[in-house]
């Protein structure tokens, strides 16, 4: 009887379809339920990548696996290949504009004081007038990039000229002269600029952005540096000569890039003038050609980062809208202005009376802080550099760390001390100019390029109307108590670090869960190689996960679990499409 039953099973067996038997080889067993298999597949798709990860560092160590970093980021770096075009817009354009709005900073509010005897309230609206010019022109910025650019350097250009040629002993001509420099501000216009050009060339637009901050820190540093030292040696006079070379050179570098830039080398042409909207050729970009695939998605996750390759396509990508996050990137620009805000509108006339130190000392300290601040910013985005952070100090962890360091030396300035002092004016202007770096480079790589043209010159407009608050009541709190305004700075910097902290921890949770989710796995594993990943790997991630779940959600459609062979209940060759799936 029992061999009846045997032979009866065997039968049952050789009958069924080929298929159906292959399905079940594949699974592990022929009595195994179909929730069952999908936990061992998983499962085992876990314990390979766990121990894929053990055996790699294993093998490479501390000290190789570092060096392996290093080497992959030298190398991405060796394929970048730089036209003089690319060294007008990431070196030029960038100093001139910066070094011209920074080499009236010192002398100004010490003048106002020495000269014209002012009261603290009238310099605070000077001070703060000469912000709001620079709100102005990055404000038509986000309409009219070049027009706002140009404009706003030939109206700066008028102002030194008026300082050169009129009449310096009138408060009216000096006032006007220095306050209309502040249209000569062209900082976000240069991030549109590298944004729309290198959009599909990841690395380079990276390197780009990351040098085009360090280049406004060297800028600061000689401006600072030349304002007052130039300012004590060469008068007024120096520093309008000073300003309408630079502003010449930049309008020269600007003609340049507008008559030799193509945009259409990044195989889209992004809004960039007079509010024109993102298109894309049909024959290179398509919803289903640049589909975002299950198994890259995968792959990333795996490889706890983004390719190159997914970065672009996801910078590209229009359905991928802004969320609060990205919105919260944008704002925290503002930290930069709140920490330095009252240090720039009332530091030297503060350092002047309280330590009774002249103008070429006052500008040496404030160059020095911005020098500090260029080499760590250079340093940070070197293949050195890179992999130290990739190691050790992953973002966003890098980035809190600069937050902490602003708060405590903006609290430091209150101590009364020069040495102390001066110390503290080092690290925070350091830390905010490599902070500003940072956070750049982060909006450029979460924002799609479509919301990048109204988000980064939002971003920089938003600290310069911080700037103008700051500057307006700088002097006015000044006048209360000449420490009250570094009181106020670390108060509200704390604030934000913690705003900061809070809500980019709390982002993350969000984005591991839409994460998981999208793949529908609860796997452990799953969630650290996701927490393992950079800041913008896991926004970028996650934000194409949400996609990806709200179409399914509105088509109906049920995203089964991934495992080796990519979605379970589809064939083994075939590359699963995720707008296949959704369309």
């Amino acid at each position: 009887m029992a061999d009846s039953n045997e032979n009866l099973h065997r039968t049952r067996e050789s009958t069924k379809p080929p298929m159906e038997k292959i399905s079940r080889k594949r699974r592990g067993s022929a009595f195994m339920t179909e929730q069952d298999a999908l936990k061992d597949t998983l499962d085992k798709g876990r314990t390979r990548r766990r121990s894929t990860v053990i055996l790699t560092e294993h093998d490479l160590g501390g000290i190789e696996h570092r060096e392996a970093e290093e080497e992959k980021i030298r190398e991405e770096q060796k394929h970048i290949t730089l036209t003089l075009r690319d060294y007008n817009l990431i070196f030029a354009m960038p100093f001139f504009c910066t070094f011209a709005n920074c080499v009236t900073f010192v002398y100004f509010i010490i003048y106002l004081v020495e000269e014209f005897r002012l009261d603290y309230v009238t310099i605070g609206f000077l001070i703060g007038a000469f912000h709001f010019c620079r709100v102005i022109t990055i404000t038509a910025s986000i309409f009219f990039t070049k027009t706002a650019h140009l404009l706003g350097c030939m109206i700066g250009l008028a102002g030194f000229i008026t300082l050169l040629c009129g009449d310096k002993s009138k408060i009216s001509v000096f006032a006007v002269g220095n306050i209309i420099t502040g249209f000569a501000e062209a900082s976000s216009a240069v991030f549109v600029y590298s944004k729309n050009m290198y959009a599909t060339d990841v690395p380079k637009m990276r390197m780009a952005m990351s040098y085009q901050s360090a280049m406004l820190g060297v800028a600061v540093i000689i401006g600072f540096y030349f304002g007052g030292i130039g300012f004590k040696k060469f008068g007024v006079d120096g520093i309008a000569v000073a300003g309408i070379i630079a502003l010449g050179l930049e309008i020269a570098s600007l003609l340049y890039y507008l008559l030799t830039c193509n945009e259409a080398d990044s195989k889209n042409q992004i809004r960039s003038d007079k509010g024109q909207e993102a298109t894309f050729p049909e024959e290179e970009i398509t919803e289903k050609e640049t589909g975002f695939k299950v198994s890259d998605i995968r792959q990333s996750l795996q490889n706890e980062k983004l390719s190159d390759e997914f970065f672009g396509m996801y910078s590209n990508t229009e359905g991928i809208v802004a969320n609060s996050f990205t919105l919260l990137i944008s704002a925290i620009f503002s930290m930069e202005s709140i920490a330095c805000g009252y240090l720039f509108s009332i530091g030297p006339i503060f350092i002047k009376k309280a330590f009774d130190a002249d103008e070429s000392l006052i500008g040496t300290i404030f160059s020095c802080a911005s020098l500090l601040g260029s080499v760590v910013t250079i340093l940070a985005i070197s293949p050195k550099g890179r992999a130290f952070q990739k190691k050790h100090l992953r973002s966003p962890y890098s980035l809190y760390v600069l937050v902490v360091i602003i708060t405590c030396s903006a609290f430091g300035c209150l101590i009364p001390s020069f040495s102390v002092h001066v110390i503290s004016i080092l690290f925070l202007i350091g830390a905010c100019e490599t902070f500003l770096a940072l956070v750049s480079e982060l909006q450029g790589a979460i924002t799609t390029s479509h919301y990048y043209t109204v988000l980064g010159p939002s971003a920089q407009m938003l600290r310069r109307i911080v700037n103008v608050i700051m500057a307006v009541t700088g002097p006015i709190v000044f006048g209360v108590f000449p420490r009250l305004p570094y009181l106020i700075t670390g108060s509200l910097c704390l604030v934000f670090s913690v705003v900061f902290v809070f809500g980019t921890e709390a982002q993350s949770r969000r984005n591991a869960k839409l994460v998981i989710e999208m793949m529908n796995s609860a796997g452990k594993d799953d969630a650290k190689q996701f927490r393992r990943m950079s800041l913008a790997s896991r926004e970028c991630l996650a934000r194409i996960s949400e996609t990806i779940l709200t179409e399914a959600e509105n088509k109906n459609i049920i995203l089964t679990p991934m495992c080796e062979e990519g979605i379970v209940g589809f064939p083994e060759e075939e590359e699963i499409d995720i707008f296949r799936l959704l369309y």
